[in-house]
């Protein structure tokens, strides 16, 4: 979504959630934040086109967040970085990193409905602080 939420928002969502509630006007944040998708940042593409939000060829509802929405996000939430796990890529690896470092795409499903690609798992060690890579894909 927009990332205009911060996670104490997330910590008083009343639970559960029935799939009809997602859809309430209430609520367009929540589903936002289960079905929006990050922008790739294409060299060739243009800087409107990767910065901000955009409307979501996938879902009506949903939208495309860009890198600057990422990088704001996890500055007033003290994060830094976003894991997620619901989008494919045609013929991809199972992982992305992106939006500089501060976002991984996970997708854990295999040649999922025919788009041939790998499915990944990510594996969170904590190191002593200081030591080296944030992140390490193997």
């Amino acid at each position: 979504g927009n990332g205009k939420w911060n996670l104490d928002d997330i910590r008083h969502v009343r639970r559960p959630l029935k799939g009809d509630d997602l859809y309430l006007p209430q609520n367009k944040w929540i589903f936002n934040i289960l079905w929006s998708d990050p922008i790739d940042e294409d060299e060739g593409a243009a800087i409107t086109s990767t910065f901000g939000v955009h409307a979501s060829h996938r879902a009506g509802a949903a939208v495309e967040f860009g890198w600057d929405v990422t990088k704001t996000f996890c500055a007033r939430n003290g994060l830094a970085m976003v894991v997620r796990s619901h989008q494919c890529k045609d013929n991809g690896h199972g992982f992305d990193v992106m939006h500089e470092r501060q976002l991984v795409r996970v997708f854990s499903a295999r040649d999922y409905e025919g788009h041939r690609n790998d499915s990944a798992v990510l594996s969170i060690k904590l190191e002593p602080q200081g030591t080296g890579e944030v992140l390490k894909v193997r």
